[in-house]
């Protein structure tokens, strides 16, 4: 249907798990002898549209665009002319990550390129896959435009039977196999979620398990919450690591991020259990040969979203009052970023995980000042009662310092674990950090704001340009 009417746009839209990157992957298959160049490309970590735009255009061109503008709109230009003498199929994964009530900052380009690509002539297509549909499409799609969107309804009673016997539930019979998909819309991760609890928790029983009603099963969100909440606290360090590192990662660098000691049995163990849960995903690293893991984009958004709320939490029922660390564990045991990552996935963290826990604090500590002033208490705290407690407390305060703008001058981060923590563009004129352990943190090894600093192996201070160890 999309090549008979010549569609310039397609969004393929529902709900997460619901199957829309599967169908554009397998729709790619069907008309890859129809186009010139197939290019799959995913956003789920919300890359600038100037990322994406190069990528493109160094593709369809075979890098021969050596001096590319740096202005998105003349970045779409280019890329237009290639897709008027190029016939391309663009599949882009994932877009209802640079929407949020709009465009994510940064991102704001998207909306010109997905206009464009349905108002100007070209004889390319791109396909879409998203949970919300983009203000473009919806402004533009009709029966006889280039514009089209399509709503997945989910998977039939043929699939549905198929997903619970690959869980060992052999005999479903018709009717309860239609109540599934009618309560579940025919989602596939819901399904598979819905299959575990079912083997796990009612012996293979579906029509005990549909007696339960639907209140606690209502709704996907409903489902990972109650398949979540059954899981180890290994697998739960697993899963929020996951969601933190947003990207593929090998067993040996969860057990790195893990703060706890972990014995490998256990981990691996962890590891295999949320295989089977269909809560995590296993890929395989052709360079070093290795297998690796991440989540779902319907998963990984519900547990970053659980990160984020737990620390929120902490955070705001801080009071000056005695605590114990545990009143303090997710700010303690998660780094909000990680410092040693690749760019564009802390940029990422920064937007998803970072700024979206800034703008809950704005909602209750209302100024900046307030924020800073109640995140110094718990420094202060940290520093009296618990010195040099293994654990991302410090650095994850100070990259919260950081996005805030926060002027560093006199402040004191001496006696602190400060892991993970992004310095780079930091100015340290005047900042206290005696005896503190850097590890895993990055920051500029000479800088005009002060003379020198030793650090050894293992993060910590040996000596700075002034022997009371502020840097100056």
């Amino acid at each position: 249907m999309i090549l008979v009417d010549r569609c310039r746009l397609v969004a393929l839209l529902g709900f997460g798990g619901i199957g829309k990157t599967s169908l554009s992957i397998k729709l790619a298959h069907q008309l890859q002898n129809e186009f010139e160049y197939l290019i799959f490309l995913s956003l789920r970590n919300a890359p600038a549209i100037e990322e994406i735009l190069v990528k493109l255009i160094n593709f369809v061109s075979h890098n021969r665009e050596t001096k590319l503008p740096e202005n998105p709109n003349h970045l779409i230009s280019v890329l237009l002319d290639y897709l008027r003498s190029h016939r391309c199929l663009i599949l882009l994964d994932n877009t209802e990550t640079i929407l949020s009530r709009g465009y994510l900052p940064g991102c704001e380009g998207y909306g010109e390129l997905f206009k464009q690509m349905g108002e100007v002539y070209h004889q390319s297509c791109l396909i879409l896959t998203s949970r919300e549909k983009p203000q473009q499409i919806a402004s533009q799609e009709g029966d006889k435009f280039p514009v089209r969107s399509f709503q997945l309804s989910g998977i039939n009673q043929g699939d549905c039977k198929q997903i619970f016997q690959a869980k060992g539930i052999y005999n479903p019979s018709q009717d309860e196999l239609t109540e599934l998909i009618y309560r579940y819309s025919g989602n596939p991760l819901a399904l598979k979620i819905i299959a575990t609890t079912i083997k796990d928790l009612f012996a293979d029983n579906l029509t005990e398990f549909l007696t339960q009603g639907t209140s606690v099963f209502g709704d996907i969100r409903d489902l990972l919450s109650q398949q979540f909440q059954r899981l180890s606290s290994l697998e739960k360090e697993v899963m929020f690591w996951l969601a933190i590192n947003r990207e593929p990662v090998s067993i040996a660098e969860l057990k790195s991020d893990i703060i706890s000691p972990v014995y490998p049995a256990n981990l691996l163990e962890a590891i295999e259990s949320l295989l089977r849960r269909c809560l995590i995903e296993k890929s395989r690293d052709t360079t070093s040969q290795t297998s690796k893991f991440t989540q779902q984009p319907v998963v990984m958004e519900y547990v970053t979203d659980f990160l984020i709320e737990n620390i929120f939490t902490e955070i705001i029922n801080y009071n000056l009052e005695r605590l114990h660390l545990t009143s303090l564990q997710f700010l303690n045991n998660y780094a909000l970023i990680k410092a040693t990552t690749a760019d564009y996935i802390r940029d990422t963290q920064i937007r998803l995980i970072i700024q979206p826990l800034i703008f809950q604090l704005r909602q209750t500590f209302i100024t900046t000042k307030k924020i800073e002033n109640h995140l110094r208490n718990i420094i202060q705290y940290q520093q009296q009662e618990y010195p040099l407690q293994p654990g991302y407390l410090g650095g994850n305060i100070i990259n919260l310092f950081c996005q805030l703008k926060t002027d560093f001058t006199e402040y004191d981060f001496s006696n602190l674990a400060i892991w993970q923590a992004d310095l780079k563009s930091t100015n340290l004129h005047n900042v206290n950090f005696q005896n503190a352990d850097l590890s895993k943190s990055v920051f500029l090894e000479t800088s005009s704001n002060f003379t020198a600093i030793a650090i050894s192996p293992d993060g910590k201070i040996l000596a700075t340009g002034d022997d009371d160890g502020v840097i100056r």
